[in-house]
């Protein structure tokens, strides 16, 4: 599915979050704040915005991982072409069996990916193994608001973004898939749990535009 999208997914994410996607990616850099000589692994990197936008802040090496072949070779040439190509790396892979060995990332990243894995924990318990103790794991996911103003999504997820999606990149279906991940996906709360369930610590949130979307932040032990 996201193979298909990769030549719009860019766009289709700038014009349907009114560019509100790129400031919540620079939140996590900012919350992150990442130290020169740390290599980041950056999971479901897509076309690589988050990876870039790491690399751009602070000198340090960046691995992105993604299951789209069509999506890296995107993220490589947008790499390449700001000239961050000895500084950022791409695999293709399963995050749920990353080919990484334990304890050798600083930070772990994943944006709006998440919710995508056939298997939450499966994918969380990586990102703990391929963190050195002391790393940190910052999470960038879309959220139900509660209240009026989650009623007031929930509809524009069911009724209007497939539409625009649909137009922008000829794949409706894909945007009624996203509709149906973010309803499925865990609570903050529950996500909290989870990850403590795992081993992180220090568990900290931070949200935007009223909940529509959530940083979590969580610390392996030293």
């Amino acid at each position: 599915m996201f193979s298909s999208l990769a030549h719009r997914y860019d766009l289709a994410n700038h014009l349907l979050s009114l560019n509100q996607d790129k400031r919540w990616r620079k939140a996590v850099v900012r919350w992150a704040n990442p130290q020169a000589g740390q290599h980041l692994l950056d999971l479901c990197t897509g076309t690589g915005d988050l990876a870039l936008d790491f690399a751009k802040a602070a000198d340090i090496q960046v691995t992105g991982i993604d299951i789209s072949d069509k999506m890296l070779a995107i993220a490589a040439d947008k790499t390449k072409h700001i000239g961050f190509d000895h500084r950022i790396n791409y695999d293709e892979g399963n995050v749920l069996e990353l080919p990484y060995p334990d304890h050798q990332f600083d930070l772990a990243t994943i944006a709006f990916g998440l919710r995508n894995l056939p298997n939450y924990e499966q994918g969380l318990r990586e990102m703990f193994r391929v963190l050195k103790p002391g790393g940190q794991l910052l999470i960038l996911e879309f959220s139900l608001p509660k209240g009026i103003w989650g009623k007031l999504y929930l509809w524009y997820l069911k009724n209007i973004l497939p539409h625009i999606g649909g137009w922008i990149t000829g794949k409706k279906d894909a945007y009624q898939y996203l509709d149906q991940s973010i309803r499925d996906f865990p609570a903050r709360e529950d996500l909290s749990d989870l990850m403590r369930s795992i081993g992180f610590q220090d568990i900290g949130i931070r949200s935007f535009q009223g909940g529509i979307a959530l940083i979590h932040q969580g610390l392996k032990p030293q």
